[in-house]
């Protein structure tokens, strides 16, 4: 894993706790 700034890891996880739970709202909807 390479070593990433705090802001863009920040970013990253937010972006990826967005994804996994509209993810999750899709599959709960369907």
């Amino acid at each position: 894993m390479l070593p990433f700034p705090d802001s863009l890891r920040r970013g990253y996880v937010s972006w990826h706790r967005w994804y996994a739970e509209s993810k999750l709202i899709v599959i709960n909807f369907e």
